[in-house]
């Protein structure tokens, strides 16, 4: 693989770390770089385990920032299993998060399992996506103003709720949505603030991704093993870089800025396809 061919993939696992924490769509971006420079991309994109490869980074990076949170629910969930076995009446907030964020992950395992085939043959063009950017800009836009925050912690929503946004985190399968976008926006609307609205978002990306990468683990298969080590290592990092700069942009400032770039990005796709 030569020097030009690396930085291809460096580039492209770069859109894919940042387009898949900012609440821009991941998908769509990669389907819009595909169809816009095929000659360089086209190859990459059929490539399973570079989606893969970048998967684990962006997983790698969840579990490395929120790795206090992760440490707290696990061990809370194995003390009250031990105390109280399968009495979650009993059970206290932060030993239900992992049942919660399981209960969350089961919605797109049902809808990725049994559709995931229709939904790669059927939506991942550029009408769907142009389509659902501006969807997704629009709720993104309502859930930002109108919100109303009076929530403080993530581990206070019950098991409905978590199945609720479960549903709601499916619907990131039509590319051009944003699992994070919708996440996000469902968050605000249940009164969570920003903060909190994107941590929930994250964690409950974290199982699905790391599901994706079980369920096609059997597919990874690196010709250059040294240039797969750069490329998730590149992914970890600049992914761990966008989580950052997210909590930090956004205490100062709201999600607007994101809602424009959907819409302009739409549009874009609508001249394109004129």
């Amino acid at each position: 693989m030569d020097a030009s061919a690396i930085i291809n993939l460096l580039l492209l696992t770069l859109v894919q770390s940042i387009t898949e924490f900012f609440p821009v769509s991941s998908s769509a971006h990669l389907i819009i770089i595909a169809n816009l420079f095929q000659e360089h991309y086209q190859a990459s994109f059929q490539d399973l385990s570079l989606h893969i490869l970048l998967h684990m980074g962006s997983a790698s990076a969840i579990v490395t920032y929120f790795f206090q949170d992760w440490k707290k629910y696990f061990i809370s969930f194995f003390s009250n299993f031990k105390k109280h076995q399968l009495h979650l009446g009993h059970w206290d907030q932060d030993g239900k998060m992992l049942l919660n964020l399981s209960i969350a992950t089961l919605p797109a395992v049902f809808i990725g399992f049994f559709f995931y085939d229709f939904i790669a043959g059927n939506l991942r063009n550029i009408y769907v996506v142009s389509s659902a950017l501006t969807v997704g800009a629009i709720i993104l836009f309502f859930a930002d103003k109108f919100h109303q925050t009076d929530r403080s912690e993530i581990n206070t929503l019950n098991f409905q709720s978590y199945l609720l946004l479960g549903f709601i985190q499916a619907l990131a399968f039509i590319p051009g949505i944003s699992r994070s976008g919708i996440i996000i926006s469902a968050a605000l609307l249940l009164k969570f603030d920003k903060n909190n609205s994107i941590k929930i978002a994250f964690l409950m990306s974290c199982p699905v991704i790391i599901g994706e990468l079980l369920f096609n683990f059997d597919s990874l298969i690196f010709e250059n093993f040294l240039v797969a080590t750069l490329c998730y290592l590149f992914a970890f990092a600049s992914s761990l870089i966008v989580i950052r700069l997210l909590f930090s942009y956004i205490n100062k400032y709201s999600f607007s800025i994101f809602v424009i770039y959907r819409i302009i990005m739409s549009l874009i796709l609508v001249f394109f396809i004129a």
